[in-house]
C-alpha cells in the first residue's frame, strides 16, 4: 500500500492483518506495519503503531520511518522486528516505545539518524520506554547513544519496572557503528544478559555507565560481537562470557577480577576476554597476571590485548602456557617477552605482535591483518599454516 495523501483509520482497523506501507503522505491513528515498509511521511494522532504485529504472532524483518512523526502520541510497539529510525523526528518525543517481541523473539531499534533519549515511564505516553524479552538497539551511519530514565546520570534498574527484558541487545547484524547505553545500571540481585553483534562495526555496543548490584548480581555476555565495558563496575557476582568478545576499558571496569572464579569464559568456540593495556587506568602487566591467575579459561577461549592507548609498545614478560588463544588488537605493539607455549590460535587484528622472549613454539594458526616481529636471539618456531596479512620481520 502506498500512502501519498492522508489515510485515516480507526485504531486497530487493520483487523490483525499486516500491511507493507510506503509513501510520503500522512497516516492518522493505528496501523500494523509489516516487514519491508518504508515510510517517509508523517504519523499523527494517538493510535498504536505496531511494527510486525498481527493477530497470530509476529513477522520478521524491518520497518523504516524517515518522516516527521512528532505528532504521534500513541504507542510504538515493536514485535519480532527491527524499527529503523532514519530521521531525528521519526519517533515522537511524547510517544511510548515498547519493545516486546514474543518468547524467543528479538526487538531492535536501529538508530540511523541521531541518538535516542527516553524517560523512565513504564506505561503509555510521556516519551517512555518498556523493554521485555530480548530487546535493544543498534547504530547505523555513526556512533549513537541511548539514554534511559530521562538523563545520563539516572540509574536504570533491570528486572523491575520498564526493564523486564530477558537480554539487552547492543548491536545487530546491520550495525555499522557502536551504540552506547550511557546510564548506570542496577543489576537487581540477579545475573543479567547483554548480547552484542558487530555487523560491520568493530564494536557493536558499549555500557559506559556503572554496573552495580549485591548478592548474585552479575553479567553474562552473549552474541558473536564485541561488547565494551567502560564504567566503574562494582557488582558482586560473576562475569561470564559465553560468546563473542567482552572488551574491558580499564581495571575498574572488570568487577572482582582479583578474586578467583569471578570471571568465567564458558564457550569453547572462540569467546574472548580482551583487556585494554598500557594506558591511564588500563591494565598493567601485574594486572594481566592477576586476570590470568583468577579467570576460568577453557580450551578454545582467548585472551585479548588492546594496545590502542599504550603510547607505542606494551611489554608483557610473563609466560603464557594455558590452553588458550591470543588476540592482539589496536594500533601499537604488543611485545611478549616470556616463554610461549599456549596452543590456541593467534589473531593479530591491528598493529604489531612482537615475540621477544625465550625459545617458543606457536602451534596454533596465526591470522589477522597485523604484523609479526621476531626479536632477540631465542628461537621462535611456527608449526602451522598461517594466514596473517601483515609483514614478517
Amino acid at each position: 500500500m502506498q500512502v501519498d495523501g492522508t489515510l485515516t483509520l480507526a485504531n486497530g482497523s487493520a483487523g490483525g492483518r499486516l500491511a507493507v506501507i510506503t509513501g510520503s503522505g500522512t497516516i492518522k491513528a493505528g496501523v500494523r506495519w509489516n516487514a519491508g515498509s518504508s515510510f517517509a511521511g508523517n504519523i499523527v494522532d494517538n493510535g498504536a503503531t505496531r511494527i510486525g504485529y498481527n493477530a497470530n504472532g509476529f513477522a520478521n524483518g524491518r520497518v523504516t520511518f524517515s518522516g516527521d512523526n512528532t505528532g504521534a502520541t500513541g504507542d510504538f510497539l515493536v514485535g519480532n522486528n527491527s524499527l529503523r529510525l532514519s530521521s531525528t523526528t521519526a519517533l515522537g518525543s511524547s510517544s511510548f516505545l515498547r519493545l516486546e517481541g514474543g518468547v524467543g523473539a528479538t526487538s531492535i531499534v536501529e538508530l540511523a539518524a541521531g541518538d535516542l533519549t527516553r524517560s523512565a515511564t513504564a506505561s503509555s505516553g510521556n516519551g517512555g520506554i518498556n523493554l521485555t524479552q530480548t530487546a535493544g538497539f543498534a547504530a547505523l551511519g555513526a556512533d549513537r547513544t541511548v539514554t534511559l530514565q530521562g538523563g545520563a546520570g539516572n540509574t536504570a534498574t533491570f528486572g523491575a519496572g520498564a526493564y523486564q527484558q530477558v537480554a539487552l541487545v547492543l548491536g545487530s547484524a546491520n550495525s555499522t557503528h557502536k551504540v552506547t547505553l550511557v546510564n548506570p545500571i542496577a543489576l537487581g540481585g540477579a545475573v543479567r544478559t547483554f548480547s552484542s553483534t558487530n555487523g560491520t562495526a568493530t564494536i557493536g555496543g558499549e555500557l559506559s555507565g556503572n554496573l552495580t548490584g549485591t548478592g548474585a548480581s552479575g553479567l553474562t555476555k552473549t552474541g558473536t560481537g564485541t561488547l565494551l565495558l567502560s564504567g566503574t563496575n562494582t557488582y558482586a557476582g560473576i562475569t561470564t562470557i559465553s560468546a563473542g568478545t567482552l572488551l574491558i576499558a580499564k581495571t575498574a571496569s572488570l568487577a572482582n577480577y582479583t578474586t578467583a572464579g569471578k570471571t568465567v569464559l564458558t564457550s569453547a568456540t572462540g569467546s574472548t576476554l580482551a583487556l585494554r593495556v598500557g594506558g591511564t587506568g588500563e591494565f598493567s602487566s601485574a594486572d594481566v597476571d592477576s586476570v590470568l591467575t583468577n579467570t576460568t579459561l577453557n580450551t578454545g577461549n582467548s585472551l585479548g590485548f588492546d594496545t590502542t592507548n599504550s603510547g607505542g609498545t606494551f611489554t608483557y614478560n610473563t609466560a603464557i602456557n594455558q590452553t588458550i588463544g591470543l588476540v592482539k588488537s589496536g594500533v601499537g605493539t604488543l611485545q611478549l617477552g616470556g616463554a610461549l607455549s599456549y596452543n590456541g590460535a593467534t589473531r593479530i587484528d591491528g598493529g604489531t605482535l612482537e615475540i621477544a622472549g625465550t625459545s617458543s613454539t606457536l602451534a596454533g594458526v596465526i591470522s589477522g591483518s597485523g604484523n609479526l616481529v621476531k626479536s632477540g636471539s631465542a628461537n621462535l618456531t611456527l608449526t602451522n599454516a598461517n594466514s596473517y596479512a601483515g609483514t614478517t620481520t
